[in-house]
């Protein structure tokens, strides 16, 4: 077998170690469900549906991207429910 220098095996050794770290916080993430602390920002004509737990929409906040009333322009943001 050929002859490995150690500092060589030390190396390989620590990047699997860091490897596995990553690797362990990638399974790790926050609770999707709620928001703490911070506010939502919502940009560039997105918008934002709260929804039942039966999928009928309760809130639909943003720009509103189907046809609108004749009173009201649909470049105006919405907060109605939809």
């Amino acid at each position: 077998m050929a002859a490995i220098p150690l500092d060589l095996l030390d190396r390989i050794r620590t990047l699997e170690r860091q490897v596995r770290e990553l690797a362990g916080r990638a399974h790790m993430r926050p609770a999707l469900n709620q928001i703490n602390h911070g506010a939502v920002r919502i940009g560039e004509g997105g918008s934002l549906d709260v929804r039942a737990p039966n999928g009928t929409q309760v809130l639909g906040v943003g720009q509103k991207t189907v046809p609108v009333s004749r009173w009201r322009s649909a470049a105006m943001p919405t907060l109605l429910p939809r």
